[in-house]
């Protein structure tokens, strides 16, 4: 059984952000089900490397979109990913330092952060996203016609 499933209440309905999330949803759930097997430090550590790589990019791509479409919210919402990365570094130190259970800690601390994350932070900044997104469409249908 996944630690983590994903739901359409997750689904922001801006496809990108969505593919990261559906994905790292995927890589919690393995990070977590390999701690709960004991599959060895040795994957677990590639799994915690895979998640922060995976994490980092999204955040980079997200922050990439909320400052093409002005988000008057960007600093706040960059300021969530940075506590974020503070906190899964912390866990990375305490892994590389022997604490096996980090892993297993991790994936259940991202499932509490994520789920708050994308609920309500992710929601008000793809509600954002989209407005501005109909906007242009409708400049450019009215530049075209005219």
């Amino acid at each position: 059984m996944a630690l983590f499933d994903w739901n359409k209440i997750y689904c922001t309905d801006v496809a990108i952000i969505d593919e990261h999330h559906m994905y790292l949803f995927e890589l919690i759930n393995s990070m977590h089900r390999a701690a709960k097997e004991r599959n060895g430090n040795e994957k677990l550590d590639n799994l915690f490397k895979e998640l922060l790589e995976n994490i980092f990019f999204h955040f980079k791509k997200e922050e990439e979109l909320m400052s093409k479409c002005r988000y008057p919210e960007f600093q706040l919402h960059r300021l969530e990913h940075d506590n974020l990365t503070r906190n899964l570094l912390e866990f990375r130190g305490k892994f590389k330092d022997g604490n096996t259970f980090a892993s297993a800690e991790v994936a259940k601390f991202l499932k509490s952060w994520l789920t708050i994350h994308i609920l309500q932070t992710d929601m008000k900044f793809a509600k954002h996203f989209k407005t501005v997104q109909h906007l242009q469409n409708q400049t450019g249908v009215q530049k075209n016609a005219g």
